[in-house]
């Protein structure tokens, strides 16, 4: 299994806007779409930024009292975007994004690691396919369990003779019960089968027959 794409679970329905659409229009595109955000796109539709909730609230925020002026130097991005009109004016530059082809999980690095909360997705070209929230994100949990089991059993359950392992899935969490030959194995296939998407858990009832852990050649004395 080559794993979930962040295609496989992206919003294609995406609603954007271009960098000389008006405040108010922006408003209320997102309004309509029930979204806390929408991308700045050129006529090519490549991401140019992305307008969020917290941009716009800036207009809100600087209406109800004038910031003095250390507050205004110290915060001149933000005050640029209480004055802005246009989407041009309101977005954050450059816009995060990522590859259609990227995986679910170099998603979750990249908002972990960036902060954000939804990523334009696009393709080769660099053109806007697509969104993915950490909601959409969240879909992999919500994957058929026969379709988990397969994944385990091909990626993670062990092929060498006289293994002898099966797994069942409930709810997410996969039981893997049988036995192996070594200890290291048994934690390895347990940590394969926790690597499959949508895996929720994993009760590692496999036995062993011989202790190769680190500890398991050291003397008493």
């Amino acid at each position: 299994m080559s794993g979930f794409a962040v295609t496989d679970v992206m919003s294609t329905n995406v609603v954007s806007v271009t960098a000389d659409t008006p405040f108010r229009t922006v408003v209320d595109a997102m309004d309509a779409a029930s979204v806390s955000a929408v991308p700045v796109v050129d006529r090519d539709n490549r991401v140019l930024g992305i307008v969020s909730e917290t941009d716009l609230m800036y207009k809100l925020e600087f209406a109800v009292e004038r910031p003095r002026l250390w507050e205004r130097l110290t915060h001149r991005q933000e005050a640029a975007k209480a004055a802005g009109v246009v989407a041009g004016d309101l977005m954050s530059a450059p816009a995060v994004s990522v590859s259609s082809s990227s995986s679910v999980k170099a998603a979750v690095h990249l908002m972990e690691s960036t902060g954000v909360h939804r990523l334009p997705v696009v393709n080769d070209l660099g053109r806007l396919v697509g969104m993915v929230t950490r909601r959409d994100l969240l879909r992999v949990f919500l994957r058929p369990e026969g379709d988990i089991a397969r994944d385990v059993t091909a990626d993670a359950l062990p092929a060498g003779a006289g293994d002898d392992v099966t797994a069942e899935v409930h709810d997410g969490v996969v039981a893997l019960d049988g036995e192996v030959r070594l200890r290291s194995t048994a934690n390895d296939v347990a940590e394969a089968a926790g690597s499959v998407e949508g895996v929720v858990a994993v009760e590692n009832r496999i036995a062993w027959r011989h202790d190769d852990g680190p500890l398991a050649s050291v003397g008493l004395g």
